[in-house]
């Protein structure tokens, strides 16, 4: 009984991951230089201008920070604002190529 549960409960987990890592012999030939797709410079631009962003955000909170004399700004705050530019930022980009 033990092995049937669990051979139920993993079996469909092997089977998807075993359908995820062969490849599909009918499938196209993926890309072999991904840094030529034009995605892939869409990406870079806007992490390396959500990265600036990052930063000069960063360094103006620690500013008003000593200058105030207020608690610290929480990480995660940086991280949602990271995350939002880089998102406004691809969408832009990918809407103006469009």
């Amino acid at each position: 009984m033990t092995f049937i549960v669990f051979a139920a409960t993993t079996g469909p987990v092997a089977f998807g991951g075993a359908w995820a890592l062969i490849p599909d012999p009918d499938a196209a030939d993926p890309v072999v230089h991904i840094e030529e797709t034009v995605e892939h410079e869409w990406a870079q631009s806007a992490t390396s201008g959500a990265f600036t962003d990052l930063i000069t955000a960063m360094g103006l909170a620690l500013v008003v920070q000593s200058v105030l004399d207020t608690a610290s700004i929480p990480h995660q705050v940086f991280l949602v604002l990271g995350m939002g530019d880089f998102a406004v930022r691809y969408a832009v980009l990918r809407r103006r190529a469009a």
